[in-house]
């Protein structure tokens, strides 16, 4: 019984430490850049979706990713063509 309570204190700490960071990174990512520092841990006052518009029409991440998508593919089937 006790070994069942501290796997389960445990686990949840574990999953608390890798959860607490994620939620607000992805909260952050819907802030302005005024808001992630003025107040960081805060919810939104505007959820925004621009930061996510500038991640695929500026920065170009479709192309780099059919980009990898592509090496990726030719570095997994070469070799076994080469077989």
């Amino acid at each position: 019984m006790i070994f069942k309570s501290s796997r389960i204190i445990s686990l949840t700490f574990f999953a608390a430490l890798i959860l607490i960071p994620s939620l607000i990174v992805v909260l952050g990512s819907f802030k302005t850049d005024s808001e992630v520092y003025n107040k960081p841990l805060s919810l939104p006052e505007n959820w925004n979706l621009d930061n996510y518009q500038r991640l695929i029409f500026i920065s170009h991440c479709l192309t780099n990713f059919a980009l990898v998508t592509q090496q990726l593919r030719q570095s997994l089937w070469w070799p076994l063509w080469c077989l």
